[in-house]
C-alpha cells in the first residue's frame, strides 16, 4: 500500500533517430506530452528539496505528503507556480500513524499526541487467546479506528474528528487541489482475521460486522471531507475497487495490475483495466520504475488514467515518451493483446509478458 510514483516526459530522441538542438524545440516536445498524457508523481516523502522542485513541476498531478505543508510550503508555492494547470493533492494515512515520532513530521506528531494521551480508545485492538494487543499493518506503525463502532469522544468518533481536523489545518489552504486518502480500504478484517476487538469491549469481533462498520465509517469520513470543500476539489482513494465511487474522483491501482480484485488472468490485467473505466476521471497506474514502458502503454489504453511510475521518484524519464496525437478510438484485443491507434502511432500492450510498445509513425 504504501507508495510509488511518477512520470514524465517525452524524448523519442535515440528511439527514433532525432535529435533537438534547440531549447524551443525541446519545450515543444514537453508542451505535447504534456498536453497528451496523464502524469502524476507519488511523493510520501514528508520533505521536497529545493533540487526536486523543477522537476516535480512537470507533471499534470502530483500528490503530495502532508508534511511537506509544514516542512516547505515555499516548496509547493514555487511548484504551482512553475506549472498553474498542475494538481496538488494532499495525501494522508487516515488509517495508521507512526509509534515513534520524528521531527520532520510534525503534523503527525500532533496526531500522536492527541490521540495517545487523550483518546487511546481510537488505537484499533485485537484479542487473542485472551491477550489484548494493537493491530498492526504497516511495520513501525499502529492502526486506528475508522469504523463507526469506533468508541465515542463526546460526540466524535475517530473519523469524524481526523476529518475535521484536516479540513480545518490542511486542505482549508488553497494550495491544495484535492486531497488522496491511502488505504481507502472498505475491509479491514483481513489483517488479523477473528481477533479485531472494533468497539474495543474487550471481545472479537465477527469479520462481517468488523468490515460492515469499517466500509460505513470510510464512508462518512469521505463525505465530511467532500462537503467541507468546492465542487472542484479531487478526492482519490488508494484501491483499485469501486468502492466510495459516488464520492471520489479516482483511484489509485497501485502495484498495476492488481490480481486481488478478483480475476487473476495475467496477474489481474484484465479486471484492473475494466474497474478503471469506471474508477472516475484522476485514476492513476502505480508501477515501478523497471517497467515505464508497460505502465504508460497500459495506461495510453484508457482516456482518464495518470501514470506514477516509483516512490518519491522526480527523476525525468526519457526511454520513449512520444506525443502521439490523439487517439483514433478505443482499444481492442487481439488474442492476449491490447492495442490502440492514435493519430500519430499505436500501443500495443502484451500482459503475459508485462511488456508493453509504444510505436511512432515517422
Amino acid at each position: 500500500m504504501k507508495r510509488l510514483v511518477v512520470v514524465l516526459i517525452v524524448f523519442v530522441l535515440g528511439l527514433f533517430g532525432i535529435k533537438m538542438h534547440e531549447s524551443k524545440d525541446l519545450k515543444k516536445i514537453e508542451e505535447s506530452f504534456f498536453s497528451a498524457n496523464h502524469t502524476a508523481r507519488y511523493w510520501t516523502s514528508p520533505i521536497i528539496r529545493p533540487e526536486n522542485v523543477e522537476n516535480l513541476a512537470k507533471t499534470d498531478l502530483l500528490i503530495v505528503d502532508v508534511e511537506n505543508m509544514f516542512n516547505n510550503y515555499n516548496h509547493l508555492v514555487e511548484i504551482k507556480k512553475k506549472n498553474p494547470d498542475l494538481k496538488l493533492i494532499c495525501y494522508t494515512n487516515p488509517m495508521e500513524i507512526w509509534t515513534t515520532k520524528y521531527d520532520n513530521r510534525p503534523w503527525q506528531n500532533s496526531v500522536i499526541d492527541e490521540i495517545v494521551n487523550n483518546r487511546p480508545e481510537w488505537i484499533l485492538r485485537q484479542t487473542i487467546y485472551n491477550e489484548r494487543s494493537l493491530v498492526t499493518f504497516w511495520p513501525g506503525m499502529t492502526m486506528l479506528n475508522l469504523s463507526t463502532a469506533c468508541p465515542r469522544e463526546g460526540w466524535r468518533r475517530y473519523y469524524s474528528w481526523m476529518a475535521r481536523k484536516l479540513n480545518r489545518e490542511v486542505l482549508s489552504d488553497t494550495i491544495w487541489d484535492g486531497y488522496f486518502m491511502d488505504n481507502c480500504t472498505p475491509n479491514i478484517s483481513w489483517v488479523s482475521p477473528g481477533n479485531i476487538d472494533i468497539n474495543n469491549d474487550g471481545q472479537p469481533n465477527l469479520d462481517q460486522r468488523i468490515d460492515q462498520s469499517w466500509e460505513r465509517g470510510v464512508r462518512r469520513f469521505l463525505r465530511r471531507i467532500r462537503r467541507s470543500n468546492n465542487d472542484d476539489f479531487i478526492i482519490i482513494g488508494n484501491k483499485g475497487d469501486h468502492y466510495y465511487l459516488d464520492i471520489v474522483d479516482g483511484k489509485m491501482f497501485e502495484n498495476f495490475p492488481n490480481a486481488w480484485l478478483g480475476d487473476e488472468w495475467a496477474e489481474g490485467f484484465e479486471q484492473s483495466i475494466e474497474n478503471a473505466k469506471k474508477t472516475g476521471a484522476y485514476t492513476i497506474f502505480s508501477i515501478n520504475s523497471g517497467e515505464v514502458e508497460f505502465g504508460l502503454a497500459s495506461a495510453l489504453l484508457l482516456d482518464n488514467v495518470y501514470l506514477a511510475i516509483g516512490q518519491d521518484d522526480d527523476q525525468i524519464y526519457q526511454e520513449f515518451m512520444i506525443d502521439l496525437g490523439k487517439p483514433l478510438g478505443p482499444y481492442y484485443r487481439e488474442g492476449d493483446k491490447y492495442i490502440r491507434h492514435f493519430e500519430k502511432g499505436k500501443v500495443v500492450v502484451s500482459p503475459l509478458q508485462r511488456k508493453g510498445e509504444i510505436r511512432a509513425t515517422v
